[in-house]
């Protein structure tokens, strides 16, 4: 239980630094002038980033809920696996959004380092979804296990 109380402060303060990363997004641009100024083209890419962090913060909640569960009820609970399932399809999600975005970036762009750099983030938002959803199907069949046991007792 140690190395999940380790994870859920690791998670929460990942959350935290996200929020406020988050805020300085709105905080450095002007939205209304953002808005006003701005091709259509800018103004979608702008809106799917935020979409992405919005994605990756509710994410990084869900996972935290779900550990909540698991020190309160146990480990093999389904609520906490619903929770961390959840946070893999958001990461999932938000990988996609990412995708996308990396792929204009390389048709628009001719900078290998923005290309290597945002490769890197889709490739890290996939091992966080993958590794989510993994844990989230170990957690369901633990416990289904663990309601067979309590009736075979």
């Amino acid at each position: 239980m140690n190395k999940i109380k380790i994870l859920l402060v690791f998670t929460v303060g990942l959350s935290i630094i996200y929020f406020i990363h988050f805020l300085s997004s709105f905080i450095g641009h002007n939205i209304y002038q953002y808005y006003s100024t701005n091709t259509m083209e800018e103004k979608v890419i702008f809106a799917a980033m935020l979409l992405m962090e919005v994605a990756i913060f509710i994410a990084l909640n869900l996972i935290s809920i779900g550990l909540i569960k698991i020190i309160k009820s146990g480990v093999f609970t389904s609520q906490s696996a619903h929770n961390i399932k959840n946070g893999g399809i958001l990461f999932l999600f938000a990988c996609s959004l990412d995708f996308t975005y990396t792929l204009y970036s390389i048709i628009e762009s001719n900078s290998p380092e923005l290309w290597l750099q945002r490769i890197v983030t889709n490739v890290l938002l996939l091992l966080l979804g993958i590794t989510a959803l993994i844990i989230s199907d170990v957690l369901v069949k633990g416990s289904f296990i663990k309601k067979e046991n309590d009736l075979t007792i």
